[in-house]
């Protein structure tokens, strides 16, 4: 649909695609007709398959109370022709992830672009498929965690953003959740375990306002894959080369805090990530927030694969995996301990 520029319409698209008649066209020149046939496609929704929407191109889909957009440079999803699915009602949208803000005088009521979650094509038939729902940190950690469970578990990341915020705050979470759990075409997966994470994109939500995102997060997720096992995770240093006092990163405790009492109200295993990293020592020093290789694979070695091996064993006791004393990782009753 006619969302945002770049969009490139062929010329047999004028005359087999669009709504309106062909003599309508050839009275207009061609950025003209190629304006109005968008205009047209984009206000009937595209083409329907069932209850969702496809997307020019046919590479993703959308519910079809919702309108295809495409998703802005420098955050597009990564989906041929990037499209994700904009929700009514969202054009004054604060929390909007910055790759997903688009303006459109024909659809002045959607203003919020869902990216969506990974391909079918990368689901496994075989492994436990694994999401990790986070901000470019968990991006950034992803390839060492997908190495270190190569052969355990297919491991994915949602929204599958090609850079930038990924799953940013936690209002983009509360908005596009059941988006990130779900393929480019809209498609349901049977996630075995989904981990998930906000908060550095954070620092304006206030934690009143991050627990109610959270609380709508958890719930269209819950909804959208109600068989999945959930693992909560804390919010790493903005800065680990100054203290937690420091205004960097101050803000971020109380965040956790309510991270914390979320998955004690819905029963939900929390790995405190922060703790990790604040053991972690001179191969954190990088993170700002982003880590440099060393700081990724002690997140990952310390923390992430010990809970996520832990969780999986519990799923299915006859995986082959070993789990090691690393980490600090919380079970349901929410008493600290370390895993064994």
């Amino acid at each position: 649909c006619f969302a945002v520029v770049g969009f490139v319409v062929n010329e047999p698209l004028i005359s087999s695609s669009c709504s309106l008649p062909l003599h309508f066209f050839l009275k207009m020149n061609q950025q003209m007709a190629r304006f109005m046939c968008l205009l047209s496609f984009a206000s009937l929704v595209a083409q329907s398959h069932g209850s969702n929407t496809q997307c020019p191109g046919g590479f993703s889909s959308c519910p079809s109370n919702q309108i295809c957009c495409m998703m802005k440079s420098p955050d597009p999803a990564r989906v041929r022709d990037g499209y994700g699915c904009a929700l009514s009602g969202t054009a004054n949208y604060s929390g909007c992830a910055g790759g997903g803000v688009f303006h459109n005088s024909s659809f002045p009521n959607y203003g919020c672009c869902c990216a969506p979650g990974p391909s079918l094509a990368n689901v496994s038939s075989t492994l436990p498929n694994v999401l990790i729902i986070g901000d470019s940190v968990s991006a950034g950690y992803i390839t060492y965690l997908q190495n270190a469970l190569d052969g355990v578990a297919n491991v994915q990341h949602g929204p599958n953003n090609a850079g930038g915020g990924n799953a940013d705050g936690s209002p983009y979470g509360a908005l596009c959740g059941a988006h990130f759990v779900k393929t480019p075409l809209y498609e349901s997966v049977d996630w075995d375990l989904i981990t998930f994470n906000f908060g550095l994109h954070d620092k304006l939500t206030g934690p009143d306002d991050y627990m109610n995102n959270l609380k709508l997060f958890h719930a269209n997720v819950s909804q959208a894959v109600p068989k999945a096992k959930l693992l909560a995770i804390s919010t790493t240093m903005w800065n680990a080369t100054v203290p937690m006092t420091d205004p960097l990163n101050s803000y971020i405790p109380p965040l956790n805090q309510n991270m914390e009492l979320l998955a004690s109200e819905f029963n939900i295993p929390l790995l405190d990530l922060l703790a990790v990293q604040e053991k972690c020592g001179a191969s954190c020093l990088s993170c700002q927030p982003h880590c440099q290789p060393s700081g990724y694979e002690y997140l990952v070695t310390n923390g992430l694969l010990p809970a996520i091996k832990k969780l999986l064993k519990e799923l299915d006791t006859s995986l082959n995996v070993t789990i090691t004393k690393l980490g600090c990782y919380f079970p349901n009753n929410m008493n600290k301990q370390d895993l064994s």
